[in-house]
């Protein structure tokens, strides 16, 4: 999803390898933001392999990635540095449009329908284009009380404050974002970014957390703010 000045990669895909997961990562449904011409909110990377297995499994886990974790559950569980045990994230696009003022997806992964609450996480991207704005909704379809969390990570450089629990401001150079919630609790954690192969640098993540009743539907936005 693209405009004059801002990028959205959506991630929409399976883990890959015909079910094996092999250099994939637990990603499905997560995205990239790029800005005018640079990485607002970005992928972990990869970091390492066989040198520390430690990182090598934080770094391909569902929580580096801008995406919902359930029940502290990882869309499929690793079953060795290279394969997961098994791949069932069955990801569905519902909606695509695109068009010259806003672009939408919306799509569906079944990785927790595993659980006992057998739960559908549904995502819709919604892009703006004339006056930047991306609104992420998230649906967690099933039955009973989970907790979620919801992780957006920025790229280095960027700072992070919490304006409330459910409002936080993104400061890229001198731009800056506001990040809003219409449920659960923001949070900022000290995380990790690697933009190559053996190199990993600091970054800031912000954590959005929740337990609630299924179902339940939460809004994300993202947007620049108003200079004045």
């Amino acid at each position: 999803m693209q405009s004059s000045d801002a990028v959205v990669f959506a991630d929409v895909g399976d883990l890959g390898m015909r079910g094996r997961g092999g250099h994939g990562h637990n990603d499905t449904l997560s995205f990239e933001l790029w800005c005018d011409g640079s990485a607002l909110i970005c992928d972990s990377g990869t970091f390492v392999y066989t040198a520390d297995i430690k990182a090598r499994n934080e770094f391909r886990s569902t929580a580096a990635h801008n995406t919902v974790v359930v029940d502290g559950t990882e869309l499929a569980e690793f079953s060795s540095l290279w394969a997961v045990r098994t791949d069932e994230t069955d990801p569905r696009v519902l909606t695509w449009s695109t068009g010259p003022d806003k672009d939408i997806i919306e799509a569906e992964h079944s990785a927790y329908m595993r659980l006992p609450s057998h739960i559908m996480h549904r995502r819709r991207f919604e892009f703006t284009k004339g006056s930047f704005s991306l609104t992420i909704t998230d649906r967690l379809e099933g039955t009973g009380s989970h907790s979620a969390e919801s992780y957006i990570h920025f790229a280095p450089g960027v700072s992070l404050r919490l304006a409330s629990p459910q409002k936080a401001i993104a400061r890229k150079g001198n731009t800056e974002y506001i990040v809003s919630a219409s449920a659960g609790e923001f949070s900022v954690v000290e995380s990790w970014y690697s933009k190559s192969y053996g190199v990993r640098e600091k970054n800031q993540t912000l954590r959005l957390s929740l337990a609630a009743i299924l179902p339940i539907e939460i809004a994300t936005r993202i947007e620049r703010a108003i200079s004045h």
